[in-house]
């Protein structure tokens, strides 16, 4: 059993680029999406329409997080395996993570479709935007029939380093939906059922891609499927692993619940508008650094188990300062064409003033935000869950959700626009030293398990 790419020699910056860039330019086309699907939903279709995606999105969140728990649980587990050379155990691992994708998908279509009137309305879909959410809800549903065997599939074959066979399954998806969104709404007149259907295409057509590569793709790590066993302890471990991941977006779609409240309290549709635009911008400018991440985290559980500690230590250091630089001119980006940019969405003035006055603050702190997810990420391939949940738990749970309430009761709206830059500054501060920490103990640990040996 081998990697496509060796893990283990040359030059770090290299590596994470060829590891990393198919998923950055697939987040970024990813990201696009998202910026014209916003801009297919408030110029074809109007209305409160962008309001919908807003209000839709914290379940989205919720949806990912679930189904990114177990597939990347699975991934560190496998990365790990290889990096210690212990390869026995992988077939296992990976029938089990397979055994998870499928009860998760089980549980989110009939669960999300029991209570699909309690979803719509917890995430903030009330009275007039309540039935626009619930087409639009109804038809991001079908896609997540394939969901998360397409989660699983993208990451273990990032894990053996085949990075862009697993971006070109997240594009498939992608461009479907930028093809098939306006050819739904205006062609076949489904209004804003067809830009949530359009969405589920491209996630069909992706799991029909899995399935070719996995089938009739020869790969360089050969899965044998002929004697494996479900293992109840490998599905506690990739699902503990996967938390972190888990409570990073659970804790990011609660803020957004309680931002959506908040500003329709605060501001009304045109504040709930406003945030729905802003939001879709910070996805576009912060996704890469997911791409980021997908190269990483392989690479830094494979080093973690090779025990090589100066070049774990490196690639940490490395990757953190890679995020940094990718989100610092992403902000440069934001305040040199905050117009253009927010009027891409909409010619309404009210929506566009408020936009321009909110995106500074929500894209203040971006560029220190990286350091917490690189943090959480390090950790989760350190075998370190516990960690890696308290990082990924950090800005949301921790800072930004008691700011949320806190300034808001005391400042109203601006108190909401503000507690994004203190929460982010703060985020990526604590994340650093924890980070910093984390390392020292594993060279002790080493370096105690080498004098004993």
């Amino acid at each position: 059993m081998q990697t496509a790419i060796d893990f283990t020699k040359g030059n770090i910056y290299k590596l994470i680029f060829t590891l990393s860039y198919p998923s950055i330019i697939a987040m970024l086309v990813n990201a696009s999406n998202n910026i014209v699907n916003g801009m297919y939903l408030g110029n074809l279709i109007g209305g409160n329409a962008l309001a919908v995606t807003a209000v839709t999105l914290p379940i989205e969140m919720v949806l990912v997080a679930l189904g990114t728990m177990a597939t990347l649980g699975t991934a560190a587990m496998v990365s790990v395996k290889l990096g210690s050379k212990r390869h026995k155990v992988i077939d296992n691992i990976v029938w089990t993570g397979i055994v998870s994708a499928i009860i998760l998908t089980i549980g989110i279509i009939v669960i999300g479709t029991v209570f699909s009137d309690f979803i719509i309305n917890l995430a903030g879909g009330k009275g007039v935007l309540f039935d626009d959410t619930k087409i639009y809800y109804s038809a991001i549903l079908i896609g997540w029939l394939f969901a998360p065997t397409i989660f699983l599939a993208n990451n273990l074959l990032r894990t053996i380093g085949e990075a862009k066979k697993a971006s070109s399954i997240i594009l498939t998806s992608i461009i479907t939906n930028v093809i098939f969104t306006p050819i739904f709404i205006v062609i076949f007149d489904m209004g804003i059922f067809g830009a949530g259907l359009a969405n589920s295409f491209g996630q069909f057509l992706s799991f029909i891609l899995v399935l070719y590569y996995y089938k009739v793709k020869k790969l360089p790590t050969q899965l044998n499927f002929k004697k494996v066993k479900f293992k109840w302890m490998y599905y506690k471990k990739m699902n503990l692993l996967g938390f972190s991941a888990f409570v990073r977006q659970a804790l990011n779609s609660v803020g957004a619940i309680l931002l959506n409240n908040l500003f329709l309290a605060y501001g009304g549709i045109v504040a709930l508008n406003a945030i729905g635009i802003i939001l879709k911008i910070n996805t576009f400018l912060f996704l890469p650094i997911f791409g980021l991440l997908h190269g990483l985290q392989p690479l830094m559980a494979y080093t973690y188990g090779m025990k090589d500690f100066k070049r774990l230590k490196e690639i940490v250091n490395k990757g953190m300062f890679i995020a940094f630089s990718m989100s610092f001119m992403a902000l440069i980006l934001v305040i040199l064409l905050n117009d253009q940019i927010i009027n891409l969405f909409t010619k309404e003035n009210d929506f566009v003033e408020m936009a321009k006055y909110g995106m500074i603050f929500v894209m203040g702190g971006m560029p220190l935000v990286g350091i917490q997810l690189i943090g959480s990420s390090a950790y989760q391939s350190f075998d370190k869950p516990y960690a890696a949940i308290l990082l990924a738990g950090l800005r949301q749970l921790f800072l930004m959700i008691p700011f949320l309430l806190l300034f808001s009761y005391y400042f109203g709206l601006d108190g909401i626009w503000f507690s994004f830059p203190v929460a982010d500054i703060l985020t990526g501060v604590i994340s650093y030293i924890v980070i910093m920490v984390g390392l020292r103990k594993i060279k002790n640990r080493w370096e105690k398990q080498l004098v004993k040996s």
